[in-house]
């Protein structure tokens, strides 16, 4: 998640933190091409979104589930997502349903990164 207003990611992360048990890490980006956890989210259930929440976790599960072809046919492996919309529609939410349902953690960026900082990031997360 890209933002360069730092008190959303404050209470992004807030919100992710608030639970302790088993789930996922959320990491954040501590500019030096480096990673420190923040917190742990406990797990959030498929079932309690609407919308189009499940098609996302059906694409992102059958993505991940093909790293070799993408590899055999030279394509690059990679995958995103823009979640957009007013504070409220679920972002957030959807986020944490992914890591949940995918058993991956979160790391987000400070938006105010330039290319080469935000490169050594993008470097740096682990598969």
């Amino acid at each position: 998640i890209l933002s360069s207003n730092m008190d959303s990611i404050k209470k992004f992360a807030e919100e992710l933190t608030r639970e302790s048990d088993k789930g996922f890490s959320v990491h954040m980006s501590i500019g030096d091409g480096g990673w420190h956890v923040i917190g742990r989210k406990g797990k959030r259930k498929l079932s309690s979104m609407v919308g189009i929440v499940g098609e996302v976790v059906k694409d992102a599960k059958q993505f991940l589930a093909n790293k070799d072809w993408y590899r055999s046919v030279g394509v690059p492996w990679r995958r995103g997502y823009l979640l957009y919309g007013p504070p409220g529609n679920g972002k957030s939410s959807t986020v944490s349903v992914l890591a949940s349902e995918l058993n991956l953690d979160v790391y987000y960026l400070d938006s105010s990164l330039d290319d080469k900082s935000l490169n050594s990031m993008m470097g740096s997360v682990p598969d």
